[in-house]
Formats: C-alpha cells, structure tokens, sequence
C-alpha cells in the first residue's frame, strides 16, 4: 500500500516536472502553460486536500524556479483547484466542453494573478500587450487540451 503511495506520488512530480519542461520551451515566441492544465486536472479528478497539496507544491516549484518572489504562482494555482472544485461541486456538471471554458477562464485568471502579483511586489515581467498576447496563447491551447482531456460522458 505504502509502495503504492510513493508510485502515485513519484508519477504526480514526473507529470509535474515534464509539464515545466515543455512550458518552458518557446512556439512562435509564446510559451505554453500546462502546470495549470495539470492543476486543473487534479482539481477536477482528485480529492480536495491532495489537490490542493499537489497545487501548493507546483507553485512552489514554479515561484523557486523563476528566482523571484515566492508566492505568485502558489496563489494561483491554489485559487484554480479552489475554482475547480467549486465549479466541481457545484450544480455544473463538468463535461468536455465546459471543462474546456472553465480551462481557458481559469488559465486567464491564472496568469493575471501571477502578472499583477509580480507587477505589484516585484518589477513588471513585461508590457501588457505582450502579456496579453501571450494569455491568449496560453488561454486558447489549454482550452483545447482540456476539451480533450476529459471523456465526453463525464
């Protein structure tokens, strides 16, 4: 049972990490962000407590990652899983394609959050136009993957 627990966490922090990975990677100028696609996921699958844990944990690695201020994205990505499982809970049922719209509304939120929190606390991390542009990338892919992500009769 206690292998069985490590697996399942050793598996969480490999989707995690490979998520990083890829979103630090650059298409056509933009960079994608699918640690919010994997914390809207555990919102929607998991439990509550591990999702928030699992949340706490990817905006931690994120915030130490990015050697700036710590905070930004814990905050966010906790207020997504809270969303998520409001939403969850809720009287919506979280089919393919309202998932997807929660996905692209939550990915906006998510990035607002982190862009106003460094703007605020921190020095700006770039004009907003160009923030702007790169949370609708973001916004539009993760919505899409999300469509995708969960089974048409959920």
């Amino acid at each position: 049972m206690q292998l069985q627990a490590i697996k399942d966490k050793a598996l969480w922090l490999l989707l995690v990490m490979s998520a990083m990975v890829i979103d630090a990677r650059y298409v056509f100028e933009y960079r994608f962000n699918f640690t919010l696609l994997v914390v809207f996921y555990l919102g929607v699958k998991c439990n509550i407590s591990k999702a928030f844990t699992w949340a706490f944990v990817t905006g931690l690695i994120l915030d130490s990652m990015s050697m700036r201020l710590i905070g930004p994205n814990i905050l966010s990505k906790v207020t997504i899983v809270f969303l998520t499982y409001f939403f969850k809970t809720g009287i919506f049922n979280l089919a393919s394609m309202l998932s997807a719209l929660l996905c692209f509304c939550f990915t906006i939120i998510d990035a607002v959050m982190v862009y106003t929190s460094l703007s605020l606390f921190d020095t700006r991390p770039t004009q907003p136009a160009a923030a702007f542009n790169l949370i609708s990338f973001q916004a539009v892919t993760n919505g899409i993957m999300a469509y995708f992500l969960f089974d048409k009769d959920e």
